[in-house]
């Protein structure tokens, strides 16, 4: 494989803060690993002493075995220093592969492969380490051997509308703009300016399909493109009830796995499917509670989305947030990657959703830390545990969610659910 694009905004040394150690999704070991890790002695660490190592994986039985967990979420093989003892008794090769690989990103932007980060790791957030272009040989040594596919020459706009791989390029230059560091709009005015970039590429492509060169200049230049007051006014809910159906629905699949152990989207069964609905139904409400598995403790749902708490987002955490979306879209996420680019513009919203949920759930904890602490935490939560998992509606229902995730209306509905209060945002 030839080396890797990086992304040039991403620096990262481990810290052995163990984020990625201690948490309750699951680690796959390459099976040919574990004979070495069975036949060593591991007498000088007594919280191994007596324990099962590995536990099946009931998807990939043939090729994986899971880690055991030891303390809560705690990795088995996490020492009491930080460290990882595979590491420190058998080296750094004997680790699985998916430790080894964290926390660099491997993504296909059409027929190109690209190297990112998981933003769920503390050094990147705060971009410790050097650059990863200066790792760019050690990462592409570390990385799988990763298959060409043959380039798309369209994408989907929507449901129904296809653009050219140009135009698909234009407009990831417009909208990395739009997240610029420059630029003073509040994140959900970004959202929102992007979704009216998105819906006017489609009134043009509809009127004059065979207008290409037309459409490039106005992503260039149109600044007009960018008003969405044609959606109504962006100010939040008061009552569950006024948030249309499928927009509660979205935002319940999107929590979905904070509420069922870690393996559990792995494969879904028969019956978890019958269970599935129940659990859903409940979360689309904003009624009710539910066990969190990222947090260890019980949400009052409906409390989390009424929270009063004045949880500003501070400088430091708009500039981490930007940066973390402009990696997003420089990855190509949902631009020629299963979804359309609505869609893929609908689940960073869900996301940026999910962020706030979390960061109000913190914030209620009895000994509140600082607001910046709170936001880097959430997104640790969201990127572990949320968007570099399987969403719940790639395995199930998913004519229905992905109808859900491309409508326009959706989009706006779930743009205002965490809105500010007592806030018009504008252009």
């Amino acid at each position: 494989m030839s080396l890797p694009v990086i992304d040039p905004e991403v620096r990262f040394a481990c810290g052995t803060c163990t984020a990625c150690c201690d948490q309750p999704w699951r680690t796959l070991i390459e099976l040919d690993k574990i004979p070495a890790i069975e036949q060593h002695d591991f007498s000088a660490y007594p919280q191994l002493r007596d324990k099962e190592y590995f536990t099946p994986a009931t998807d990939h039985p043939e090729r994986y075995a899971v880690l055991a967990k030891g303390e809560g979420t705690r990795c088995l093989f996490l020492d009491r220093d930080g460290l990882c003892i595979i590491h420190k008794e058998l080296g750094a090769a004997a680790k699985p592969h998916m430790c080894r690989q964290f926390p660099y990103l491997p993504v296909r932007w059409n027929d190109q492969w690209q190297v990112s980060a998981n933003y769920g790791c503390p050094s990147v957030q705060e971009r410790r380490g050097p650059e990863l272009t200066s790792q760019a040989e050690d990462i592409s040594r570390l990385l799988p051997v990763l298959s060409s596919a043959a380039p798309a020459t369209s994408v989907p706009l929507g449901a129904s509308i296809r653009v050219s791989i140009p135009v698909v390029a234009a407009l990831q230059e417009r909208i990395l703009q739009l997240w610029s560091n420059d630029s003073a709009d509040s994140i959900w005015t970004i959202f929102a300016q992007w979704l009216a970039l998105l819906l006017n590429v489609g009134r043009f492509s509809q009127q004059q399909p065979d207008s290409e060169a037309e459409l490039f200049e106005k992503l260039t230049q149109e600044t007009t493109w960018l008003d969405y007051s044609s959606f109504g006014e962006m100010r939040p809910y008061t009552r569950q009830m006024e948030i249309a159906f499928p927009v509660r629905m979205l935002f319940a699949a999107n929590l979905y796995s904070d509420t069922v152990p870690a393996e559990a989207l792995a494969s879904i069964s028969f019956w978890q499917r019958l269970t599935m609905v129940p659990r859903l139904m409940s979360l689309a409400r904003l009624q009710g509670a539910y066990a969190s598995h990222m947090l260890n403790q019980l949400i009052q749902v409906e409390r989390v989305w009424r929270d009063p708490t004045e949880l500003n987002l501070s400088p430091a955490a708009v500039s981490l947030y930007k940066r973390y979306f402009r990696s997003r879209i420089r990855q190509g996420y949902g631009l020629g990657r299963g979804l359309s680019l609505a869609a893929a513009l609908h689940q960073h919203i869900l996301d940026y959703n999910a962020l706030h949920f979390f960061a109000r759930v913190l914030a209620q904890s009895a000994e509140r830390p600082d607001d910046d602490h709170i936001w880097r935490r959430a997104l640790t939560l969201v990127e572990f545990h949320l968007a570099n998992q399987h969403r719940l509606y790639e395995k199930t229902m998913k004519k229905w969610f992905y109808g859900q995730l491309n409508n326009i209306f959706n989009i706006w509905g779930s743009l205002r659910m965490f809105s500010p209060a007592g806030k018009t945002v504008s252009v």
